[in-house]
């Protein structure tokens, strides 16, 4: 579920205990069921999320490869679901200079002339502006897509 996360610590019992004493303290907790669920998943055979993985695995290349052939940097990715890129120099100079910043012109060009939604790199600092973030959610036929219409708004 987008926004719940799961996570575990493992380390020295001192700081493991300081890390649960200050979690008590500053926040809610995860709705019991999720947490239970979370502790199958976290404790279950690498088997339960492989299709996944080798999913998201394609999903990225098939983006990767397009992009590439379209003229933009690509950050390969070590895992996730998500592909980082630089974009080409010529697409900036066909942004407006609305934005504050260009990241975010970008993405607002993206959308409006492909109807494709990026996150701009500037939303997770400063130093990111010159990237946009493709998430591999949709299938890869939907990514090919992205790709001729990344073309065709270029």
């Amino acid at each position: 579920m987008p926004g719940w996360r799961v996570g575990a610590i493992l380390g020295d019992e001192d700081v493991v205990r300081a890390v649960a004493r200050l979690k008590a303290h500053s926040d809610y907790g995860l709705f019991l069921p999720l947490q239970h669920a979370a502790a199958v998943a976290l404790s279950a055979n690498e088997d339960l999320v492989r299709p996944t993985v080798t999913a998201y695995e394609r999903r990225l290349r098939v983006l990767a490869a397009g992009l590439r052939a379209l003229g933009w940097e690509v950050v390969e990715p070590r895992a996730g679901a998500s592909l980082w890129t630089r974009y080409p120099q010529g697409f900036v100079s066909s942004t407006p200079g609305r934005a504050e910043s260009v990241s975010v012109s970008v993405a607002e060009t993206l959308l409006r002339k492909a109807g494709i939604l990026v996150s701009p790199g500037v939303v997770f600092g400063r130093d990111f502006d010159a990237f946009v973030r493709f998430a591999a959610v949709v299938p890869e036929e939907r990514l090919r897509d992205v790709v001729i219409r990344l073309g065709a708004a270029a």
